[in-house]
């Protein structure tokens, strides 16, 4: 696939316990189905050609026979098959017998991997029957091909991306004190497959899915996991065959117990990529240990347009689920509150000041004053709004800013700055007729003076309102609503500032029915900075129409910054993300005309991130200067826009 993405799938068809035969019909017949959904590998459960509950059935010549006869039937019908295939079998080597996986494709076994840690407890014996594999990685001749047997071997296909190394580990190997997955993600494996049994008992779903989440996260790596299901005997288990596909800690999809019907979703290797090179930590902390390496064909697909098997979502900064969404919400706002509660202690200050349009942002940071004078259980008169009318301002933000501050029982003070900017274009000489950047942005800095001056002459703090979309695309004044004492808005985008917002307004409806109000109608208001003289008294500026759709704009910067994606595969993603379906569509046209303008735009305004005000970072992206972004304020974007410019040239 494209842009570094890999479909796995994770299966767990019904076996007959000791049915070999049986058992590769059923495999053979997922594999088919597989390939014809352009899955490039497959991972199905541990011991899946036996079954996992044989018993002494293993030591039986027979069913090893029947094994390695059906295995090697399987591995010749992938030559007709693009399409790689992990499944557990019982081997046998020497003496000794071992509890094995097969990684095989194109004809051909790659390699048989083994299971280290033996479960020999409670209902688990499988010391009885099987052996530890060996450190060393010998060369065996099983099935009729010569391969490399194991415990730490790594498969290297080479893609149109790069190499995508993967490995596997079996079942207790995930839940013992030394996972071999750790050394295997040292030596670069991106993916760990599981071939598993794993039996059903109550709470374990959820604690399986906790682990899988954790081991994927500290290892910065995808984990396929598909565990043995129905067919299975009975005698004193029961067998749900979960599956589930984990990229760095995030379940992509799972399959729950007794759910029958393969994983099936696409892993983005790019991801786990740039987590790991950002990731100083994850390079020096483990020694890369010796492993095996084994070179396979990779399965291609010709064409592309097929649909992406993920969920991207057009807002990636705002979680789907709406019990999730709240929950991120009020922690966000308390994050907010605690950094500004803090600065407030260590500074000795009990007051604040901000400037309150009836606008978006303005508004959550006055949400976050009060929330932070609670923490601090300061009187609310200590929060100073300033709302400062100008030429742009409409009477229903200056009507919202003054509601606003009432309601949350702050101190209002109205500065009209009219006078103040016609004297100011007096003596600069300039036309108040002509609205140029002059125009606008005089009007910005005599706010940001007044609330400065305040602030000195009431011992205050100045909060910062602006967001960081705003700071993406150096939408701020310079030196104008650009700067304050303390930014709360900083690292939050403008995308999200509405679900705060609005959770803020759901939490306080019984009791404040007003702000409530007030709060929806603020949400309801075009964005804008009211630098322009209204229009019929309506806002006549709207931001959006001038920059762009901030639910693009929070698009491109989230894939930007926090995976490093190039435009290509950002105006990829966007063509899943941005649809009817999910109601929100942009042409492909309109998608690169305002990522050109985001590109442009984000370069050539760094020297005003590089001069930021201080402020909590709350989520994963930030562009503070001190923190996760640092870069020259003339640096170049043409390799950017020319990867654009490309791409509109083809669509």
């Amino acid at each position: 696939m494209a842009h570094g993405f890999f479909r796995v799938a994770a299966a767990a068809p019904p076996v007959k316990v000791a049915d070999c035969p049986c058992n590769a019909d059923t495999l053979l017949k997922e594999m088919k189905a597989a390939e014809k959904q352009k899955i490039q590998l497959i991972l199905f459960p541990e011991l899946a050609l036996t079954g996992y509950t044989c018993g002494d059935l293993f030591f039986q010549q027979t069913l090893l026979d029947a094994a390695e006869k059906e295995l090697s039937r399987l591995i010749a019908a992938t030559k007709r098959m693009r399409l790689l295939v992990c499944a557990g079998f019982p081997f046998a080597h020497s003496h000794r017998l071992y509890n094995a996986a097969a990684v095989f494709g194109h004809g051909r076994l790659y390699g048989i991997v083994g299971k280290r840690h033996l479960p020999n407890y409670a209902e688990f014996y499988e010391k009885r029957y099987f052996s530890p594999v060996p450190d060393e990685t010998l060369t065996v001749t099983f099935a009729g091909h010569e391969c490399p047997f194991g415990g730490l071997q790594i498969f290297e296909a080479e893609t149109a991306d790069g190499t995508l190394p993967f490995g596997v580990e079996i079942c207790e190997d995930l839940w013992s004190l030394s996972p071999p997955s750790e050394r295997l993600a040292a030596a670069g494996a991106l993916l760990i497959l599981n071939p598993s049994a794993s039996n059903e008992a109550v709470g374990k779903t959820a604690f399986r899915r906790t682990l899988l989440e954790a081991q994927s996260g500290r290892l910065h790596a995808a984990y396929l996991y598909a565990g043995c299901g129905r067919g299975e005997s009975t005698g004193d288990l029961v067998f749900g065959g979960y599956r589930a596909a984990v990229e760095n800690g995030t379940v992509l999809e799972e399959a729950a117990p007794f759910e029958d019907r393969a994983v099936v979703c696409d892993i983005d290797f790019g991801r786990l990529l740039h987590d790991r090179r950002r990731n100083s930590g994850f390079a020096e902390g483990t020694a890369v240990p010796p492993v095996c390496r084994t070179a396979v064909a990779m399965p291609h697909f010709s064409g592309g347009d097929e649909k992406l098997l993920r969920a991207v979502s057009p807002l990636p900064f705002v979680p789907a689920q709406n019990s999730e969404r709240e929950s991120r919400c009020r922690e966000i706002l308390r994050f907010q509150a605690e950094g500004l509660a803090q600065r407030l202690r260590q500074t000795g200050l009990s007051r604040v000041v901000l400037g309150l349009s009836g606008g978006l942002d303005s508004t959550l940071a006055l949400l976050v004053a009060v929330t932070a004078f609670d923490l601090l259980q300061l009187p609310k008169e200590g929060i100073l709004c300033v709302t400062m009318p100008g030429y742009g301002t409409t009477a229903r933000t200056k009507n919202n800013a003054t509601g606003l501050a009432e309601a949350a029982g702050a101190v209002l003070k109205e500065i009209p700055i009219h006078e103040a900017v016609a004297v100011h274009f007096r003596d600069i000489g300039h036309d108040p007729e002509v609205t140029d950047t002059v125009y606008e942005n005089a009007q910005a800095r005599e706010r940001t003076q007044i609330l400065m001056d305040l602030a000195n002459k009431s011992g205050a703090l100045v909060l910062g309102t602006g967001d960081l979309s705003e700071l993406a695309l150096g939408w701020a004044t310079f030196n104008g609503d650009h700067m304050s004492m303390y930014g709360v808005n900083a690292s939050v985008p403008k995308t999200l500032i509405r679900y705060l917002v609005r959770t803020y307004a759901d939490t306080v409806r019984g009791q404040s029915p007003r702000m409530a109000a007030i709060l929806e109608d603020v949400l309801a208001t075009p964005v804008s900075p009211e630098l322009l003289p209204p229009k019929d008294g309506e806002i006549a500026q709207c931001t959006e129409s001038i920059v762009g759709p901030y639910e693009l704009h929070d698009f491109f910067l989230y894939y930007m910054l926090r995976w490093g994606f190039s435009p290509k595969k950002i105006a990829y993603l966007a063509r899943f993300a941005f649809t009817k379906e999910n109601g929100c569509f942009y042409s492909r046209a309109l998608q690169l005309k305002w990522m050109k303008i985001f590109y442009r735009r984000f370069f050539g305004q760094q020297f005003k991130r590089n001069a930021l005000p201080e402020g909590p970072k709350v989520g994963s992206v930030s562009l503070s200067p001190r923190g996760d972004w640092r870069m020259p304020g003339d640096a170049e974007a043409s390799l950017w826009l020319a990867e654009i410019g490309k791409m509109a040239e083809n669509a």
